[in-house]
């Protein structure tokens, strides 16, 4: 397998990649089990795309690779935008009657009946079909990629970043000391080993995306993307989280982990590393615990004021 810094993969071709990632990593830290269900069983289904995950991927596209998506996406074409091409039935039937013409069928008949006798007549059912080729967007989803783009973008810290670099970076390195393939797939990376991942954040504040940062294990993909950066690279690189919310005002924030985060990450992704080898090795991927565990309340945030 070729191992290095590599350019233009698609992300299926990342995905049929034989080698261990920080989204597999977090799910053995659910259990073994959970790994095995998502990646290794043979019955397995793969997951469908939602339509946050698919406002999510273009909103990605949009600020990492504007070009694409200016050809690849297009604003979902509504009726009240194209005024003069006609789409309700009733306004169909007006155009045989004044024609003369017999005012049964269903509605694509209608049209037919139309288009023969008047050459001129415009339809919307024509826009629908030229946008057919591309992926649509609703209004909203639309003008949040927009927004979300010229914040970052125009960003004085990250202007400067995407001035150089490359969209979805895929990393592939063996680990040293296991021989195991390892991978990561890096939403920016420039050439001096600086990384720019985006994430989606109803609240991007600092006081708010510190638990997201803790929930969502960004602390592990940190100092998981960081080891692969070093790995086929050989630079010390840096992690910078793009926290963006996905509604108006569209606000953005830019975070990167502290040196314990990274450390903690270090040691929690070769904990989890281990024992993917283990398991892989005795072919046995347990689940939760069979026996009965004491469970008590998390530990929740100090008051303020306390």
């Amino acid at each position: 397998m070729k191992t290095g810094v590599i350019l233009g993969m698609s992300f299926e071709e990342y995905r049929a990649i034989d080698a261990i990632n920080v989204s597999g990593l977090k799910r053995i830290k659910q259990s073994p089990l959970h790994y095995w269900a998502d990646y290794l069983a043979p019955n397995r289904i793969e997951k469908e795309q939602t339509p946050s995950m698919y406002r999510g991927t273009a909103i990605h596209t949009a600020v990492l690779e504007p070009e694409r998506f200016s050809k690849e996406y297009k604003l979902e074409p509504r009726p009240e935008d194209y005024p003069k091409h006609l789409h309700i039935v009733d306004d169909l039937k007006n155009e045989l009657r004044k024609a003369s013409l017999p005012l049964g069928g269903a509605k694509a008949e209608l049209i037919t009946r139309l288009r023969e006798n008047n050459s001129e007549l415009t339809f919307f059912e024509d826009i629908q079909k030229e946008h057919e080729k591309y992926k649509l967007l609703k209004r909203d989803d639309w003008e949040a990629c927009q927004k979300i783009t010229e914040g970052v973008r125009k960003n004085p810290a990250l202007s400067v970043l995407f001035e150089s670099g490359n969209a979805e970076v895929t990393l592939i390195w063996k680990d040293e000391y296991s021989g195991v393939m390892c991978k990561a797939r890096a939403d920016w990376l420039t050439k001096d080993g600086v990384i720019v991942d985006i994430k989606s954040a109803i609240d991007a504040s600092i006081q708010e995306f510190s638990w997201a940062f803790e929930r969502y294990g960004y602390w592990q993909q940190a100092a998981w993307y960081l080891d692969g950066v070093k790995a086929t690279t050989g630079i010390e690189g840096t992690f910078l989280l793009v926290a963006f919310e996905p509604s108006f005002p569209f606000a953005t924030a830019i975070y990167t982990p502290d040196e314990q985060s990274l450390l903690d990450g270090k040691n929690e992704n070769r904990f989890m590393f281990n024992k993917y080898i283990e398991c892989r090795k005795e072919k046995h991927w347990p689940g939760y615990s069979d026996e009965i565990q004491t469970i008590k309340r998390p530990i929740f945030r100090e008051k303020k004021g306390t």
